[in-house]
């Protein structure tokens, strides 16, 4: 069972950072005017285990969460080294926060987090 939860794990990052990931500076399909400066990386399951999903942010703006993540969030990750991200509890980035950088925080408890909102430390 650890065994098989590693193996999962390591194929959710790899799928996360392989080839076909979003890389930075994309567009947003809705508005192509909207430039997303970053990625956060997050997982249902402590140890980045799926199901697991990339949401892209621009800098300083507020995402929330969508369902299976939302109030569900167990590990987490910007996919550079420089972004901080704070985690919220409520929507719309309201609420207590934690902070997460590179590397991530693989066992997020009690994963309560609703939303989220990332900078850029100049």
């Amino acid at each position: 069972m650890i065994i098989s939860n590693f193996i999962q794990s390591l194929i959710a990052v790899a799928m996360a950072l392989g080839s076909d990931a979003t890389p930075l500076d994309v567009r947003s399909p809705q508005d192509p005017g909207t430039l997303f400066n970053g990625t956060l990386f997050v997982c249902a399951f402590p140890n980045y285990v799926l199901p697991c999903a990339n949401f892209n942010y621009s800098t300083d703006v507020c995402v929330n969460l969508t369902v299976p993540f939302m109030n569900s969030t167990a590990s987490a990750t910007p996919r550079d080294t420089f972004s901080i991200c704070a985690l919220f509890t409520g929507p719309n980035c309201t609420g207590s926060s934690i902070t997460v950088s590179y590397p991530g925080n693989s066992n997020i408890n009690p994963p309560t987090y609703a939303s989220f909102r990332c900078t850029i430390p100049v």
